[in-house]
């Protein structure tokens, strides 16, 4: 018999879709639409969403999304439910050609201004010049 796997107590990313599997190099825009998912019955506050780009020849991943989470409000909270919002990748021109992966992590800045990593999604890329 296989154990169920606990429910989550924290935001997590429920849905990540790409416009596009094509992430542009040279300062290019891949819009995207997450679905951030609070199972809980209070709502989290000091919600932040961060991605990073990473190339396959063990470069240093580069930022390629930071934003505050806004459901429906600009203002971090993430409420119990399904939060849908849209945003983008911005390329990485350093990052080489070819297959790649973009994490988008959910994190909630801490009182000590201290971020915790709640949760984390990746998906496979490829990274072009255009």
């Amino acid at each position: 018999m296989v154990a169920a796997k606990p429910r989550a107590r924290v935001p997590y990313i429920s849905d990540l879709k790409l416009s596009s599997i094509y992430v542009s190099k040279s300062g290019g825009y891949t819009p995207f639409t997450v679905t951030v998912t609070n199972p809980t019955q209070k709502d989290f506050p000091s919600i932040y969403l961060k991605g990073e780009l990473k190339s396959q020849n063990e470069q240093p991943p580069l930022p390629a999304t930071a934003f505050l989470a806004y459901c429906p409000y600009g203002n971090g909270i993430v409420p119990r439910g399904d939060c849908t919002m849209s945003n983008g990748i911005t390329g990485g021109a350093t990052l080489a050609p070819g297959p790649g992966t973009y994490t988008l992590r959910v994190l909630q800045q801490q009182s000590d201004g201290t971020m915790l990593v709640l949760d984390s999604k990746t998906v496979d890329v490829i990274l072009r010049q255009y």
